[in-house]
């Protein structure tokens, strides 16, 4: 009996240490992934205070990597090695900005499109890489990436007259409608300043001047929607600078809004609805009844 109670009571003694072993593995797997005793950490994993992502065979990422589809950048400095950056940093010369915010996997991504950056504006930014001297939407950047003067202003009055027009209830293509009513309304007025400019940034410029003195002709009210369009969320869209065939048979310079939705071009003549010679909403160029010509080199 008490022979089988000595071996009762080892038996349990071996198991409790095994138990105890087992659960410091794991404990040191958690807190020090990589060290030669421990469970390999994969995916993401919280350390030091930092963020730091093992592939499938536990190996720490270092340097630029794309995860998931998303661009990342791990601190390759000696102290901070492996450590998740975010914000601006730059990499060989080149700036790139990555989110600041987000659970892991989306805190980190190389940002795309429009982003605010602290003490540098609004920038735009290709999987992360600041884009600049270049002109993107019709918004002109500065060697820094930064937007323009006149881009920044122009940026921030689309901004705020969408919001106004707009709610988040609201469709895509519903909000669209509201841009575009609001140019065709009488708050608006089509007037002849000068001749048409040619110059390269001319949307920019008819642009803001539409939105700012609520006048203008068709290359203001054209290039007005453009931007507004692409506030809204649409990709492809494009103020054309061409000519109109008039009823009466000849052509004559003008400008209206193209914009692609779902795969199929569609013509926004804000300027000829205004100007009561029908509906020009949502159009192919056969179902406006009319006969339009782009110029290429515009």
């Amino acid at each position: 009996m008490k022979m089988a109670q000595m071996i009762t009571g080892r038996f349990r003694y071996v198991t409790c240490c095994l138990l105890a072993a087992a659960l410091l593995c794991v404990l040191s797997a958690l807190t020090h992934p990589g060290t030669a005793w421990a469970v390999p950490a994969t995916g993401w994993v919280q350390q030091n205070g930092n963020l730091y992502y093992y592939d499938a065979a536990g190996t720490m990422m270092v340097g630029q990597k794309v995860i998931n589809g998303k661009y990342f950048f791990f601190s390759t400095d000696a102290a901070t090695r492996g450590a998740l950056r975010t914000g601006l940093v730059n990499i060989g010369g080149t700036e790139y900005y990555f989110r600041k915010t987000g659970r892991p996997g989306v805190i980190g991504r190389g940002a795309n499109g429009w982003v605010s950056i602290k003490q540098r504006g609004t920038c735009y930014c290709v999987n992360g890489q600041i884009q600049k001297e270049s002109c993107i939407d019709d918004y002109y950047l500065n060697p820094n990436g930064s937007m323009t003067t006149t881009s920044r202003k122009m940026y921030k009055l689309v901004k705020k007259t969408v919001k106004q027009l707009t709610n988040n209830a609201m469709t895509q293509e519903q909000k669209l409608r509201q841009c575009y009513d609001y140019l065709c309304s009488n708050a608006f007025t089509y007037v002849t300043k000068r001749p048409f400019s040619y110059a390269p940034s001319w949307r920019l410029t008819y642009g803001y001047e539409m939105l700012t003195t609520h006048s203008g002709v068709c290359y203001n009210f054209s290039a007005a929607l453009a931007y507004m369009a692409r506030y809204v969320g649409y990709r492809d869209v494009k103020a054309i600078a061409g000519e109109l065939l008039y009823l009466d048979g000849h052509w004559d310079l003008h400008s209206w809004t193209k914009i692609q939705i779902g795969g199929t071009w569609y013509v926004f003549d804000s300027s000829m609805e205004h100007g009561g010679m029908g509906d020009f909403w949502k159009k192919t160029y056969e179902g406006t009844g009319r006969k339009y010509r782009e110029w290429s080199h515009l």
